[in-house]
């Protein structure tokens, strides 16, 4: 944040206000951010993990929420959102590929794209 404020012209001193006063009031919590991104996103952890490094939290928070995270609330979901998205058509091996494609595409291991489509599908 202090590097864009300083990017629009603002000196370091009003970029370092700026900073402090959003920190202050809750605009840039780094444990707020990782449990919504986390949330809103269905990528397997370690995307989550590149994901978030990427876009500048630190690893140490990113492994507590993720810590937070259970792998069997995640497969749950993985299997709800499976069944809404390709449990509607009607051949089958039509509905695992797809299925798989997307999984895979998001990082998820074979293993947990094998069990997630067995219950799914």
């Amino acid at each position: 944040m202090r590097e864009k404020v300083t990017s629009l012209g603002y000196s370091v001193s009003v970029a370092d206000t700026i900073v402090s006063w959003a920190i202050e009031y809750g605009f840039v919590d780094d444990n707020r951010f990782c449990v919504l991104f986390i949330s809103s996103r269905t990528m397997s952890r370690i995307r989550l993990k590149m994901e978030l490094s990427r876009r500048g939290v630190p690893e140490a928070v990113i492994e507590k929420v993720l810590a937070t995270v259970s792998e069997q609330e995640s497969t749950d979901e993985l299997v709800k959102q499976v069944s809404c998205r390709y449990g509607h058509i009607e051949n089958g091996e039509t509905a695992r590929r797809r299925a798989s494609g997307w999984l895979s595409r998001r990082g998820f291991s074979s293993d947990i794209i094998h069990s997630v489509l067995k219950e799914a599908l």
